[in-house]
């Protein structure tokens, strides 16, 4: 996982299945609809109580994987002239000129 991050490298589908980024593929919007609703039904029909402590659960292991101290990282990153040329540079089609400001 650390390479794509590394590297920004753009996976296809399968290879996003086979490292664990998705659980399932489907052939196009009309399949992808229908499985949708398949899992839309099959989750109305569990417990309400314990689908909401499974999604509380969940949040609070997120919360605790990215804890505050990481928020100014972040802010280092989305708020600098790096990002913004190469924000403008993909629109481009061109290769980013980075500064490391």
């Amino acid at each position: 996982m650390k390479e794509l991050v590394f590297t920004a490298r753009l996976i296809d589908a399968q290879e996003a299945r086979a490292i664990g980024l998705v659980t399932e593929i489907v052939d196009g919007e009309d399949a992808l609809e229908a499985r949708v609703g398949q899992l839309v039904e099959e989750l109305g029909s569990y417990a309400p109580l314990t689908l909401h402590a499974t999604k509380e659960m969940s949040r609070r292991i997120r919360a605790r994987m990215m804890p505050d101290e990481a928020a100014d990282l972040v802010a280092l990153c989305y708020t600098s002239t790096d990002f913004r040329e190469g924000v403008k540079a993909f629109i481009e089609r061109r290769k980013p000129v980075w500064k490391g400001t």
